[in-house]
């Protein structure tokens, strides 16, 4: 079938849902006249409109887009944009349904209609000879996006990565098409974390240092000098891709995992000793897709691919592996060294640190041992030692000496690459490159980038002003780190061959393949849309602007390295995954800023913890304990967090306060039961987050206690709920508190604390308690003593 009867079927089903009401109002008809006859819809779509971009959803289109399909355009064709933006609905009365939208096939085929349209041939886009332009083929995770989201950061164009991050989840992968992307509930089970896939697709691309028309988001220091992949032809199966080539795609992946491997091998790892008779160089310590191991599959989606994580009912399992000593299956595991220098971090967890390079994380940092092995052969008779009593739990995990379990999480990095048919130009590295794919942990807040938080930092801090909200880590997002790959990272199907050497052909590093970037400007008038859009998109990114650029080890990769060179490498991560994210949310969310902040489920604050709270989340979102005195009287319900435990609640008349023990929190026991989900997180977007932040600055700034700064306050949030309108509130200490806010409650307690009668648990004794209501225009606060009254301040507007 020709393209141009794929695009008027498209049409076809689409038209009378909405859309050609829509983009009449742009002039274009897709009327019975156009859509029955193929080549009038073609003359329909070349033809030059009116375009209106006072149309919700068109405010970021190109200016110098004025038909529905421009050549080789994808940003300055209409009907593509109207189809791909998540900005973009159809014209209705009524309901709007997720099957009024287009699919990822049918947009996949109006893209390839749109490449078509340049009727080029590869040697007309070959640069010239004497040029330092180079043509290849390359691999490239891509999305088209909001022009605030774009690459050139204006206008809506198709953001382009050598980098792409899919998610493991409990469940299959769930496309919204309303939102034009993935979304991490399921729509049979919200209590189920679906898959997150990355889509990718071959393009023809420049390998050369960008020019001044170029855009790459987030341009770094040196970026001048460095080599790029520009993007310039979608590459599709069949005749109508390049004049006189019949192109055929041939995707393939190959992926790896060796955290378990590298936390017993020595001297690269840590060296720990496994149980005699197992293999550390094979499953489950090295897993990898190249050796049969099941670890993402490819769903070929028209000319493009999604790489999709391989979904288990939980997100961590046990690991068993063949031990060759007793011939038997049995649970892959390990005997615990004892406790000594800083193999230990808040307790329980095993710490490993490279002791020759500080910054690298040449084994996992983290590894669980808190699930002793009692039977090799039986995981169902595995002991929870979180389950013991304080005294003995601490005794146990510090003498160590007993034999722990090793989990699977399904996390793993590797590539994706492509054999491209009809034209010759497949030498790996140098005239065909593939694309870093890394397969990470569930994103709990989908609506939140690294990025978007890098925003609100440099606009209410200043460039540089991390610290001042974070005590550790910060929002730095991967596509803005320039570092070389991980050269271990095998090609599919060609044995030895690096998927990324350290250096070119050039003997130059390559550094740029997290780097993010977007289409040519083609000249013109190009102001900037004057609304800003960017918060109200309600797209998800699988792009490394998503992902963490903070390792300590990190949440999406961690960093390693070698004499040759340091690099991104997730074997750094870890293990399995849940144990990073424990410790990841405590540190105020650390290395992603955009995880959840559990802080005060645990207590922490400085100076033992150099982390406090910096993203506050409710009482609910944070687990609702029994024994909560509001759960008690009925006011509210007990429940679960999104981690599976429970926050802090006041105890004894608010003498003192009840937390988790951080020590015997355990989010792989939470995991293999089932406990950790995203439900309760996911819908809240990065405004929610920046009032959430700021209502906790301005609390901090008027509370009278020194620091007076959100990173370093020894003010422990106790209490959090969100206020719908202070008017209707009987408690109110003003009557200007008004509009939407929050009920914060503070307290300073005892550095040192004591084990709670209720299991897994600390109690503190309280010194002082602040209550603090916060309005749109002000925050009452007082501190809890006899006959003390609420004072009111103004908040900044």
């Amino acid at each position: 079938m020709a393209l141009i009867d794929s695009v008027a079927t498209i049409c076809q089903r689409l038209a009378p849902l909405g859309w050609s009401k829509l983009l009449a109002r742009h002039g274009l008809n897709l009327n019975t006249k156009t859509l029955r006859n193929p080549r009038k819809l073609e003359e329909e779509l070349a033809k030059k409109l009116l375009v209106d971009r006072t149309v919700p959803g068109f405010e970021d289109f190109w200016p110098d887009g004025s038909c529905a399909i421009q050549a080789g355009r994808p940003s300055r064709s209409l009907l593509y944009h109207a189809f791909s933006s998540p900005l973009v609905h159809p014209a209705s009365n009524g309901t709007v349904k997720p099957s009024y939208y287009p699919t990822l096939s049918e947009l996949d085929s109006i893209e390839n209609y749109i490449y078509s349209k340049n009727d080029v041939s590869l040697s007309d886009l070959m640069p010239p000879k004497k040029s330092d332009t180079k043509l290849v083929v390359a691999v490239f995770a891509y999305q088209y996006r909001i022009g605030a989201r774009s690459a050139n950061g204006k206008f809506a164009s198709t953001a382009l990565s050598r980098t792409g991050i899919s998610r493991v989840g409990t469940t299959k992968y769930s496309y919204d098409p309303v939102r034009r992307s993935f979304w991490p509930l399921s729509r049979d089970a919200s209590c189920e974390i679906a898959v997150m896939p990355a889509r990718y697709a071959a393009y023809l691309a420049e390998a050369r240092p960008p020019g001044a028309e170029d855009a790459i988001l987030g341009e770094q220091s040196g970026d001048e000098d460095r080599t790029f992949l520009f993007p310039i032809h979608k590459l599709f199966d069949g005749t109508e891709c390049l004049r006189e080539s019949n192109i055929a795609l041939k995707f393939s992946e190959r992926h790896r995992n060796e955290k378990l491997s590298k936390f017993h091998r020595e001297p690269d790892g840590a060296g720990v000793r496994v149980v005699d008779g197992f293999d550390i160089y094979k499953t489950p310590f090295v897993r990898d897709s190249g050796a049969g191991d099941d670890l993402v599959r490819l769903h070929r989606i028209g000319s493009s691919v999604l790489v999709v994580p391989v979904w288990h009912s939980r997100l961590n399992r046990v690991a068993m592996a063949k031990n060759q000593k007793s011939g038997r299956e049995e649970i892959a595991r390990f005997v615990v060294p004892a406790e000594f220098g800083g193999n230990r971090y808040a307790g329980s967890s095993f710490q490993f640190l490279d002791g020759k390079f500080a910054e690298r994380r040449t084994a996992p940092e983290y590894i669980n041992i808190r699930h002793e092995v009692k039977e090799a052969r039986d995981p169902n008779k595995i002991k929870d030692l979180n389950e013991l009593p304080w005294k003995k739990f601490e005794t146990k995990v510090r003498n160590g000496g007993y034999e722990a379990a090793h989990f699977l999480d399904d996390s793993c990095e590797g590539c994706v690459v492509v054999d491209v048919s009809g034209i010759e130009m497949g030498e790996p590295n140098k005239t065909n490159f593939g694309a870093f794919s890394m397969v990470s942990a569930p994103d709990f807040f989908p609506l939140v980038d690294q990025a978007d938080i890098t925003d609100w930092v440099q606009q209410v801090l200043g460039p540089g002003g991390e610290r001042e909200q974070f005590a550790q880590g910060g929002p730095r997002p991967l596509s803005e780190r320039r570092n070389c790959v991980n050269p271990n990272l095998l090609r599919p199907g060609v044995p030895s061959v690096a998927a990324f050497p350290i250096r070119d052909e050039n003997n130059a590093r390559i550094e740029s393949v997290a780097a993010i970037v977007g289409g040519k400007s083609l000249g013109g008038v190009e102001h900037r849309p004057a609304k800003d859009l960017r918060f109200v998109d309600p797209s998800t990114s699988f792009l490394p602007d998503g992902a963490s650029g903070i390792f300590d080890p990190g949440w999406d990769t961690s960093f390693s390295g070698e004499d040759k060179a340091d690099f991104l490498a997730a074997y750094g991560l870890g293990s399995p995954f849940p144990e990073d994210i424990k410790l990841c949310a405590a540190l105020n969310s650390f290395w992603p800023s955009a995880a959840p902040d559990a802080t005060r489920t645990f207590g922490l604050f400085p100076p033992k913890w150099n982390a406090t709270t910096s993203v506050p989340l409710t009482d609910e979102e944070l687990g609702m304990h029994p024994n909560n005195p509001a759960v008690r009287k009925g006011l509210r319900k007990a429940n679960l967090g999104w981690d599976g435990e429970q926050g802090p609640y006041f105890e004894r008349n608010f003498r003192f306060v009840n937390h988790a023990n951080i020590a015997q929190s355990d989010y792989v026991s939470n995991a293999l039961g089932g406990r950790i989900s995203a439900s309760g997180l996911a819908h809240i977007g990065a405004l929610e987050m920046f009032r959430r932040m700021t209502a906790l600055r301005d609390c901090i700034a008027v509370i009278p206690e020194d620091p007076r700064r959100v990173s370093s306050t020894k003010l422990l949030l106790v209490s959090s709920e969100a206020i719908d309108d202070w008017s209707s509130r009987p408690e109110r200490g003003d009557q200007r508190l008004r509009g939407a806010g929050f009920l914060f409650v503070f307290a300073l307690v005892d550095e040192k604390g004591s084990p709670s009668p209720v299991p897994r648990r600390w109690v503190r004794r309280v010194k002082k308690r602040y209550t603090c209501q916060v309005g749109a225009l002000g925050i009452c606060w007082k501190k809890e003593v006899k006959d003390e009254f609420f004072s009111f301040e103004a908040r900044p507007q």
